[in-house]
């Protein structure tokens, strides 16, 4: 189930959360992108049990719907960051 809290007012972002079967298994802070305009930047948090499981792709892909924007990648970050695009950016472009 996913879930998404209104949004603030003044900026547009927002937490979204992820639960599977009653249990919390991921949340992701979602707002505009700083540098890439029209396109969101997305900090998301999924619990060691429920990673590569699609939670973070799911509330990635939640988050462009909600907004009727594209996901883009923070400008600088982790190993684990970088291979989650190289593989959201070929799913994407795939579908």
């Amino acid at each position: 189930m996913l879930y998404a809290e209104e949004p603030d007012p003044a900026e547009g972002d927002r937490l979204m959360h992820a639960l599977a079967g009653g249990v919390y298994v991921g949340v992701l802070f979602v707002g505009w992108h700083p540098t890439r305009p029209g396109s969101l930047e997305g900090a998301p948090e999924v619990h060691p049990d429920y990673r590569r499981r699609g939670v973070c792709r799911a509330l990635y892909d939640w988050a462009a719907d909600l907004y009727g924007a594209p996901m883009a990648p923070a400008d600088s970050h982790s190993d684990d960051a970088a291979a989650f695009w190289a593989c959201y950016g070929r799913q994407a472009t795939d579908r």
